[in-house]
């Protein structure tokens, strides 16, 4: 990613939190670690509060209750309020009751520390249905009760939650331009007068070498990449990724290998991506055009091939190599 031009007023920051890299660029007057450090802190607070990795985090406690109602934070009701209604919207392709699953498929401990586990757990039963997953919120009683059997996993909808709500308060900080991403999922704003942010779009180094890349200028909105090419692990029946398909309750296997979607807010950007690439390009993007017809998608499949729905977000301006689309 390039910054807006004017790089000795943008004040950048990399940390690691919620199992990816954050990077923080900030067009600021003059320099001030206020904004940085409650970033930081922010971001920190989400990974202690939705961490499945956590065994101390609320989300790991709400887990624990097997089905008995447990007390849960305004954060905690403001998240299961968003992931119910994406939940509905995505017809259950988005679905954060799978924790099952994953631990199934062989995700069971952070990613990074994949490669020291020395056995594979032992798999779990097949997905169970959706009416037979899920949980019921009281927010007036700051109460919510897993149904019997549902574990939870927030990976999915926490890391985009996140992003929106530190990137509306630094606006509200009256920070001119900046740019917030957490491992792909990312959102970006601009004042009149100040160029659009740059952010590319491509294939993981490696994979299909002769795939085109893209990049696109977008001053005000929000971004968000899905792959099933990044977190990767080999168990012995064959590699598995970190995308589970609610329906089989096994890794996806769709024609589409990575999906970008550009839209209003990062959570809803990273829900729009997963589900297209759950579902496939054909379908996918039938759903998509339904669901967020204002939103811009590129798809990458099997083959390395590309496609694009560009010119819909209405800010955003898509580059093909050199020439513009």
């Amino acid at each position: 990613m390039t910054g807006l031009g004017i790089e000795k007023v943008v004040q950048t920051d990399r940390f690691r939190a919620m199992n990816t890299d954050v990077d923080t660029a900030l067009l600021v007057d003059r320099y001030d670690e206020r904004p940085f450090l409650e970033v930081r802190q922010q971001f920190a607070s989400s990974e202690n509060r939705f961490s499945r990795f956590n065994p101390d985090s609320e989300l790991s406690r709400l887990n624990g209750r097997h089905g008995r109602p447990c007390r849960i934070s305004a954060e905690m009701a403001a998240i299961l309020q968003a992931a119910a209604a994406y939940r509905k919207l995505t017809g259950g392709i988005f679905d954060p009751a799978i924790l099952p699953e994953l631990s199934s498929a062989g995700y069971n401990v952070s990613f990074e520390k994949m490669t020291e586990r020395t056995e594979l757990p032992k798999p779990d039963e097949k997905a169970r249905p959706m009416e037979l997953r899920g949980w019921q919120l009281f927010p007036r009683a700051g109460l919510v009760r897993l149904r019997r059997g549902t574990r939870l996993d927030l990976g999915g909808i926490a890391k985009g939650w996140t992003v929106d709500r530190v990137s509306e308060g630094l606006i509200g900080r009256r920070i001119r331009a900046g740019q917030l991403n957490a491992g792909g999922d990312l959102r970006v704003w601009s004042e009149p007068g100040l160029p659009a942010w740059e952010i590319e779009a491509a294939l993981p180094d490696g994979f299909a070498s002769n795939a085109p890349s893209f990049r696109f200028a977008l001053r005000n909105g929000a971004a968000a990449t899905s792959s099933t090419l990044r977190r990767q692990w080999a168990t012995p029946g064959g590699n598995r990724h970190h995308l589970i398909d609610p329906r089989s309750g096994l890794p996806a296997a769709s024609d589409t290998v990575q999906c970008t979607v550009v839209g209003t807010t990062a959570a809803e950007a990273e829900i729009a991506a997963k589900t297209v690439l759950l579902l496939g390009s054909e379908d996918g993007l039938r759903w998509l055009e339904r669901t967020f017809p204002l939103c811009d998608a590129l798809l990458y499949k099997q083959d390395g091939t590309a496609i694009g729905v560009f010119g819909k977000h209405g800010d955003a301006e898509w580059k093909e190599g050199g020439g513009i689309l």
